[in-house]
């Protein structure tokens, strides 16, 4: 099932949406909805959607601007974590003194980004 959020500023429209989605084939689940594109942009940078629908008029912060954000984020994201990795392989250094050198200023924050990203946390990566 594909995981999909919704960023409308209009509640009505933003229900059908849903609705008609949930009427759907069942391959799509809908994990949020937001009103406006701050709200959204912090919000599917945690949940990581597999799909986003975007209204292109939102409040703050329009739809293709977050879009670019967004897809930013996920490949700074994506650069951090495959960098992570290789520091990871180097026994000295602890999970903490990579998180740093990554620009995580809290590494439990990083290794939650970690283990989201790659299934596995830093300490247990390190143990492969």
């Amino acid at each position: 099932m594909y995981k999909l959020v919704i960023v409308e500023d209009e509640k009505d429209v933003r229900s059908r949406l849903v609705g008609m989605i949930g009427k759907s084939s069942g391959k799509f689940q809908v994990i949020s909805e937001y009103e406006t594109g701050i709200d959204a942009y912090d919000g599917i940078v945690f949940d990581n959607p597999d799909l986003i629908i975007t209204d292109i008029k939102i409040p703050y912060i329009n739809g293709i601007d977050l879009a670019k954000e967004v897809r930013f984020v996920k490949m700074l994201t994506s650069l951090r974590m495959e960098k992570a990795k290789a520091l990871l392989t180097d026994s000295s250094l602890k999970i903490i003194d990579v998180a740093e050198q990554l620009g995580y200023s809290d590494s439990y924050y990083f290794s939650h980004c970690f283990k989201k990203y790659t299934g596995v946390s830093p300490k247990e990566f390190k143990n492969l």
